[in-house]
């Protein structure tokens, strides 16, 4: 009984390095992912083959640039229900 209760402890052993290893690893994996994104936003960082796409607000060709930040208009109202992609649907398209 003892020698199988030893083994037990050596599996479970092994098995805490192996969980600690896989987190570090999904760490670095995580920090990778969010480095691409950053290149991507902040660098307009490609990769080969991908094509770009600038959708622009027609409405507001002839404006001047605001950073991003797009006002709005006099007839078009707030929406404060609805999910958050119907939100942003609204806010890009409507």
């Amino acid at each position: 009984m003892q020698k199988e209760i030893d083994r037990l402890q050596a599996r479970a052993e092994i098995l805490v390095v192996k969980n600690t290893e896989l987190r570090e690893q999904g760490k670095n994996t995580q920090a990778v992912g969010i480095l691409e994104h950053e290149a991507r936003l902040k660098l307009n960082l490609q990769k080969p083959g991908e094509e770009v796409v600038i959708v622009r607000d027609s409405t507001t060709e002839n404006k001047p640039e605001t950073d991003g930040v797009r006002e709005k208009s006099q007839n078009e109202p707030f929406v404060s229900s609805g999910s958050h992609p119907q939100k942003w649907w609204h806010y890009f398209f409507r």
